[in-house]
């Protein structure tokens, strides 16, 4: 009795670990620099390569609170989805971009990733943080997306004359928000077109300061789109 209450739980165990391995989609990675957390879709593969979005979190938000807005998205589109955490007491800070800018390379050794498809997504203050490292890095990155963020808080903001270093900006904004007033994406979409960016625009008819889930739909279908343009 002792021996089949041993293979049972043998059994029982050896199914937990296929069920966990076939549904954990999600992995914490941490060092002493930076924390995030990286979806990979179900039937990830090393005969292919993977386009790669990274999510940053508002202030005080954390990559877990973006992880659950992309899980879906990366898994139908079969994207890698990484969502860091920021060290700064919750907010995101420039001086960060070097742990970032680490962090997809270590990705890249690792992972099969298409470099030339990694994109950029940031909600709140993450998206003046995209704002920040996309037009600052536009040879590491396809696309950015910011989605109510300020622009006008940057006090450098890297654009550039040049057609050779811009990139495609989404940028998205609800038309109530009481916290980022949509003013700050209208500034952010004609500063961009000044300086000859292909800016997409769109205005979320009644949505305040939050994130509501087809947001990330919007967001990887304009970058879908961008692809069906390149071919």
């Amino acid at each position: 009795m002792k021996r089949l209450r041993i293979i049972c739980f043998g059994i029982f165990f050896a199914l937990a670990f296929v069920v966990n391995a076939a549904y954990a989609k999600v992995v914490f990675k941490s060092s002493s620099l930076l924390s995030f957390y990286l979806f990979t879709p179900s039937d990830y593969n090393l005969k292919q390569k993977y386009p790669l979005i990274i999510v940053f979190h508002w202030s005080y938000g954390k990559g877990s609170d973006m992880i659950e807005r992309w899980k879906e998205q990366g898994e139908k589109k079969k994207y890698l989805i990484a969502c860091p955490n920021s060290s700064r007491s919750g907010s995101w800070d420039t001086a960060e971009d070097g742990n970032i800018l680490r962090m997809i390379d270590s990705l890249k050794k690792h992972y099969n990733i298409d470099e030339s498809r990694i994109y950029l997504v940031g909600f709140s203050a993450g998206a003046v943080f995209t704002y920040y490292l996309g037009l600052s890095n536009p040879d590491k990155f396809r696309a950015i997306a910011a989605f109510a963020g300020s622009f006008k808080c940057l006090k450098s903001v890297p654009l550039s004359k040049d057609s050779e270093k811009h990139i495609p900006v989404l940028i998205l904004h609800g038309s109530r928000d009481n916290v980022v007033d949509i003013s700050e994406s209208e500034y952010a979409q004609q500063q961009l077109k000044d300086y000859g960016y292909q800016v997409k625009f769109i205005e979320l008819k009644g949505e305040k300061h939050n994130y509501p889930a087809y947001v990330s739909w919007a967001i990887i279908n304009w970058f879908e789109k961008l692809e069906k343009q390149k071919d």
